[in-house]
């Protein structure tokens, strides 16, 4: 996600979040155990925008996980909803009503200065009331450690990590290292997933002009090339620490203006499936990245009907042409102003029945309690929506099995 600075509310009555992608600071998250360099997924397509679970060694335990769940715990797999850190009572405050939702992950934003240690303590809590409620599945605990603008967590234990596009000045192999230092500082927090790097092409001719990554200077360089090799150090660096990274937003937001948190209709008229922007994308999934990113914003040269985050069509050429195997995440559901034409509930549908899996909405208001209830009530009234989500919560529990949040 990529959007201007936060500010607000927190889970009120009924939760929801906006996006833990980008756009400005975001906020901190908690957590246990993190996916390393594999892949995360275990999904394989089968079909435009299908995925189909991983016959591997992981299906015994990720089975009798599954098929233990009640429908509403599997619906709340398939969540991660923002956790506002600037108050600690607010946080477990939130952490509660996601947990009544039996939702089965959070992202901590709003910016947190309290350091490693006391972190580590929060997100304990946080842990402890959200796991029962989730069937005994620990969270992914995801924040927006970018550096620059977009670092969430700081304070004693945390280095203060520079814009990408000073880290992209560096040698690659300082990238690496310093991205691994970051991922063990996060670990040591409990937070498991980074929202990192940002694998968009800014051209050199658009610079600050492009709204959403140029204007923070979140992009590690003008070419391809370089910001192929960049976003490869930072995936091999924090899956190293045992932190899952997050390659963002594809198919790439380098070549828009406008920022789809606060506008709509972002359109990129350019980038189609042979574009050479797509080579970041390329080297994270070489790197065996655990996570991408979907973009909200319009892409007609790969779909003229769907923005990307509700695409099948997008997520057909991330399984099928870059080669991903990992989870799928949206942008910022909750709040973009990309996605407010819909309902709450049919914009997580939209986003589960292209393919994707986990519906990200980062800042807290009251969309998350109809959109788990809408996919809830669809999963009892349509059996092939049903088939999805437990492909992609099987896709989930495998992952998470791959991370030690999961075990039998």
């Amino acid at each position: 996600m990529r959007r201007a600075p936060l500010a607000a509310g927190l889970l009120l009555a009924a939760l929801t979040t906006s996006s833990g992608c980008g756009g400005t600071p975001a906020g901190p998250s908690s957590g246990a155990g993190p996916s390393s360099g594999a892949s995360s997924s275990g999904a394989s397509s089968s079909g435009p925008g299908g995925t189909r679970p991983d016959p591997g060694a992981t299906s015994t335990c990720v089975d009798r996980t599954l098929t233990a769940m009640t429908d509403a715990q599997r619906v709340g797999q398939l969540f991660v909803v923002g956790l506002r850190t600037t108050s600690e009572a607010g946080v477990l405050d939130a952490a509660a009503k996601a947990s009544a939702l039996h939702v089965g992950n959070y992202l901590l934003y709003g910016g947190n200065h309290d350091g490693t240690a006391a972190l580590r303590t929060l997100t304990r809590r946080v842990d402890e009331s959200i796991t029962p409620a989730a069937g005994g599945v620990r969270p992914f605990v995801a924040t927006d450690q970018e550096g620059g603008e977009i670092q969430s967590l700081s304070g004693p234990g945390f280095d203060e990590i520079p814009s990408a596009l000073v880290q992209g000045s560096w040698p690659v192999e300082q990238v690496r290292t310093s991205a691994a230092r970051w991922g063990q500082q996060l670990r040591a927090a409990g937070v498991n997933v980074d929202l990192a790097p940002v694998a968009d092409v800014v051209p050199t001719q658009l610079g600050t002009a492009n709204q959403p990554i140029g204007r923070y200077r979140r992009e590690y360089g003008h070419t391809p090339e370089a910001v192929s090799a960049d976003v490869a150090a930072v995936v091999a660096g924090l899956q190293s620490a045992g932190v899952t990274a997050t390659a963002k937003h594809f198919p790439g937001l380098g070549r828009v203006i406008g920022n789809t948190d606060v506008a709509r209709n972002v359109t990129d008229p350019l980038t189609g499936p042979g574009s050479p922007d797509l080579a970041p994308f390329r080297a994270a999934v070489d790197a065996r990245v655990g996570m991408v990113m979907l973009s909200s914003a319009r892409y007609p040269a790969i779909d003229p009907h769907e923005r990307a985050v509700f695409s099948a069509a997008t997520v057909t050429l991330l399984r099928d042409r870059l080669g991903f195997t990992g989870l799928i995440t949206s942008d910022d559901l909750g709040a973009a102003e990309q996605v407010l034409d819909l309902p709450p509930a049919e914009r997580a549908r939209r986003f589960l029945r292209a393919g994707g899996q986990l519906v990200v909405v980062v800042r807290p208001t009251t969309v998350v309690g109809p959109m788990v209830t809408g996919v809830g009530a669809t999963v009892r009234s349509d059996p092939a929506f049903r088939a999805r989500v437990d492909a992609a919560v099987t896709a989930v529990l495998q992952a998470k099995q791959r991370a030690g949040l999961l075990t039998c």
